[in-house]
């Protein structure tokens, strides 16, 4: 954040968005990746506390669900249906 103006000094909270298959097809990431052990990222998104004045900084994985333009924790999916 350092040299990004008055952004740094201000702003309480910095999130930022970052999307692996927004700069990859998943032909590329093959080319770049073992797709057994690495699958395309399609729909993931991290998200990255750069700033939080009052609380923690970190990084975590939600599902990006573009038709509706919400993020979903990715944990849902984990959980086995009884």
């Amino acid at each position: 954040l350092r040299e990004s103006g008055s952004i740094e000094q201000d702003a309480d909270v910095v999130i930022f968005i970052h999307r692996e298959d927004m700069i990859y097809s998943p032909e590329d990431w093959s080319k770049v990746h073992d797709i057994e052990k690495e699958p395309y990222p399609r729909g993931i998104a991290d998200i990255i506390i750069a700033k939080h004045r009052n609380g923690p900084l970190g990084q975590l994985k939600l599902r990006f669900v573009g038709r509706i333009a919400k993020f979903t924790n990715l944990e849902a999916e984990l959980i086995p249906a009884s």
